[in-house]
């Protein structure tokens, strides 16, 4: 984690309808942010406001201190965490990782494992509201952790 004056690098991915307007967010209070998508035009829009846009997902989890991504679905979010050149190969010890969609629990039970094979912390937190609510800032979070992240509130 960064110094405790100085706020988190945030990387986010997954930017549809769900995630750009949470990727926004984070950077409209001031968060240093970079994102990365599988589809490269939807980072079109964070590079116009000064965003950096990630080569790679790995690369992303090599230049955060916390990603957050919102990922459309079980396949998806194995690929993208666990594949080839995932995120989780960027992953270092102390990285928080903060999952927002829906998938399959078990898979939550697997990249939790991986995250922390690695150093790493894995925080399966759905969202509900859908669009409207991501858009409007009102979605609820419901977040599932290894008890070890309670260090993060001592900061």
């Amino acid at each position: 984690m960064t110094h405790r004056s100085a706020l988190p690098r945030v990387g986010y991915l997954g930017l549809g309808a769900m995630g750009a307007p949470m990727a926004h967010r984070i950077r409209d209070a001031g968060f240093p942010l970079r994102v990365w998508n599988r589809t490269v035009a939807r980072t079109e829009p964070f590079a116009a406001r000064g965003v950096g846009v990630a080569g790679s997902v790995a690369e992303l989890a090599k230049s955060s201190d916390i990603v957050l991504s919102c990922l459309l679905s079980t396949e998806v979010t194995r690929e993208v965490y666990l594949g080839a050149g995932g995120l989780l190969s960027g992953a270092r010890p102390g990285l928080v990782i903060v999952e927002h969609g829906t998938f399959d629990p078990a898979l939550a039970a697997e990249i939790a494992a991986a995250a922390a094979d690695r150093g790493a912390y894995f925080v399966d937190a759905p969202v509900s509201g859908g669009a409207v609510a991501a858009a409007a800032g009102s979605l609820a979070v419901m977040a599932g952790a290894r008890p070890r992240l309670s260090r993060c509130s001592d900061a």
